[in-house]
C-alpha cells in the first residue's frame, strides 16, 4: 500500500491483469471510518474497477481521504462498468482528490452503447450501470485538478443515477457539476 494508505482497493486495477471485481459487497449499513487511499494510479476507490453484476451497497464512509494521481477516482468505486450497481452509499466528513473523472461516490460510470445495433435496439436494463440512493454531506469535498468532476459521479457515460444528493463542495477545471 502507498504511504498514507490503509486500504488497497478491492480488485486493484494496477494489479488485476484484466480481472475486475464482479462480487457483492453488502456493508449491512455499517460505517467505514478513516479510509485512506493515496495512489499515483487511477481507478481508485473502495473498489477499484467493477465489472457487470458487481454490487457495492449499504455502506457508509466517514472521514475518508482519497488521493488519486490519475483518472477515475470515487470513494465507493473508481470505475463502474455496465451491469453493476452502487446503492445506498453515504459519505460524510470526507475528501476525494484526483485529476479527471473524480466523483464523490463513483469516479467514472460507463455503459457503452453497442455499435452493431441501431440505438433503439440497444437498450437492455441489464446493461446499465446504476448509482442510486446515495448521498454526500456538506462537510465533504470533491476536488479535481482536471476535467469531469462531480458530487456523485465524475463522468457518467450512459448510466442511470437515481435518488442521489450531494451537499459537498465540488471543484475542477471543466465539466464540473453538483451531481455529475
Amino acid at each position: 500500500k502507498p504511504d498514507g494508505s490503509n486500504w488497497i482497493p478491492v480488485r486493484n486495477y494496477s494489479d488485476a491483469n484484466g480481472v475486475y471485481y464482479a462480487g457483492n459487497i453488502d456493508g449491512q449499513n455499517f460505517t467505514v471510518r478513516g479510509l485512506r487511499i493515496n495512489s499515483d494510479q487511477g481507478y481508485v476507490g473502495f473498489v477499484s474497477y467493477s465489472k457487470p453484476n458487481a454490487k457495492v451497497e449499504n455502506i457508509m464512509f466517514d472521514d475518508a481521504k482519497i488521493y488519486a494521481g490519475n483518472s477515475a477516482a470515487g470513494i465507493a468505486v473508481g470505475y463502474q462498468r455496465k451491469g453493476s450497481l452502487v446503492n445506498n452509499v453515504h459519505v460524510s466528513n470526507s475528501t476525494i482528490t484526483g485529476t479527471s473523472h473524480v466523483g464523490g461516490i463513483v469516479g467514472y460510470s460507463y455503459r457503452r452503447y453497442r455499435t452493431d445495433k441501431p440505438i433503439e435496439e440497444d437498450y437492455n436494463d441489464d446493461e446499465f450501470a446504476y448509482i442510486q440512493n446515495c448521498s454526500i454531506d456538506k462537510n465533504s469535498a470533491i476536488i479535481g485538478t482536471g476535467n469531469y468532476v462531480g458530487g456523485i459521479c465524475g463522468q457518467n457515460y450512459g448510466s442511470v443515477i437515481i435518488n442521489c444528493v450531494n451537499h459537498a463542495d465540488v471543484s475542477g477545471n471543466e465539466y464540473v457539476g453538483g451531481i455529475v
